[in-house]
């Protein structure tokens, strides 16, 4: 019986202490540049999830359509004023808020 009261303190206890903090899992803190220049970051740093939360997409599959349309002629201009990256452009179009 003196086993179990042990225990049974000990799951209080931690119930306590789970029910006063606020934080569970403490996060590293987020770089405040705009975000489209964080995407490699993440993916270095191993955050894909943080990745796929802003474009929806895994980063391979993102590099994969980046790939495949940045030789489309429709990202290719002979006018003095340049467009974005394909990659920059597609981040926009796949960002979600």
């Amino acid at each position: 019986m003196r086993v179990f009261d042990h225990y049974k303190d000990s799951v209080i206890a931690l119930r306590d202490e789970i029910e006063e903090t606020c934080v569970l899992n403490v996060w590293p803190k987020i770089s405040r540049a705009p975000q489209l220049h964080l995407l490699e970051e993440w993916v270095a740093a191993g955050n894909p999830w943080r990745f796929r939360q802003k474009l929806r997409v895994d980063p391979v599959v993102y590099g994969q359509i980046v790939s495949i349309l940045e030789t489309h002629p429709i990202f290719h201009n002979n006018s003095n004023n340049p467009q974005l990256p394909v990659a920059i452009q597609v981040a926009v179009f796949l960002y979600a808020e």
